[in-house]
């Protein structure tokens, strides 16, 4: 479903947006592009994933030589506090917390608060 929202993201957008292009060595999940000098690579994971640390470190780089970038960004998405800490740790070991090209997705339910309950002070 992240996917799904991610492609909306780009509606109406002058860029090529290919969701899982072949590229002969697996499929990225995005090639956002516009033309072959400018072209990013989107990778998502949830990190509930048991090889989240090895495709962290592998995946994209393998994606980006195959496809002549060396752009890419990836998206990580949790959903509960045990593993946010995991997605943090192991971005803290590798030395990509305060990288740009990791995004993590807090899509957890025990942290929110509904819009229908906030009052609006008046």
């Amino acid at each position: 479903w992240v996917q799904r929202m991610f492609r909306f993201v780009w509606y109406g957008s002058p860029s090529s947006v290919d969701r899982e292009p072949k590229n002969g060595s697996g499929k990225s999940d995005y090639s956002i592009s516009r033309g072959a000098k400018d072209k990013s690579l989107v990778e998502f994971k949830l990190a509930s994933s048991p090889t989240l640390e090895d495709n962290l470190l592998n995946q994209l780089e393998k994606y980006k030589k195959v496809e002549s970038t060396d752009k890419g960004i990836w998206i990580v998405v949790f959903f509960n506090s045990e593993e946010e800490k995991k997605v943090q740790k192991i971005l803290e070991k590798h030395n990509l917390s305060n990288s740009s090209d990791h995004i993590l997705i807090d899509a957890r339910k025990d942290n929110k608060i509904a819009p229908s309950k906030i009052r609006n002070p008046k």
